[in-house]
């Protein structure tokens, strides 16, 4: 990630039916990386709703890790199948849009995860 400032971890997007009575469930979870330039930053998921409209919610800082700067999203209002990040920081903004293919999530696979992710530990 040395040449990429913003790069998606990881998001799930799905819709469910726990049961019980209750369907349609909404979840989407999305985790990005950025590097942390200044202090200031503003990061947000761009997606494509299901008419086909692109709008963006914003994700939250969550942790820092020396350089770089964990933000997410929880939301259980929306789903999405096609999405990228933008992190926009003194006035420049950068995208992670999976190499210019757009990250693409669907019910058989509800979930994905960023290239050149790292696996650090595992308990």
């Amino acid at each position: 990630m040395a040449e990429q400032p913003v790069r998606l971890k990881y998001i799930e997007s799905d819709n469910f039916s726990p049961g019980g009575g209750i369907t349609g469930v909404n979840n989407t979870k999305i985790t990005a990386k950025v590097k942390n330039i200044a202090f200031a930053k503003n990061v947000a998921i761009h997606y494509a709703q299901s008419d086909g409209a692109w709008v963006e919610r914003p994700l939250g800082w969550q942790k820092n890790f020396l350089n770089y700067d964990l933000f997410a999203l929880t939301d259980n209002s929306f789903i999405t199948t096609e999405l990228v990040i933008r992190y926009t920081v003194n006035g420049e903004t950068f995208w992670d849009n999976n190499g210019g293919s757009n990250y693409h999530i669907d019910s058989g696979r509800p979930n994905t995860v960023g290239r050149n992710v790292i696996l650090n530990k595992a308990v």
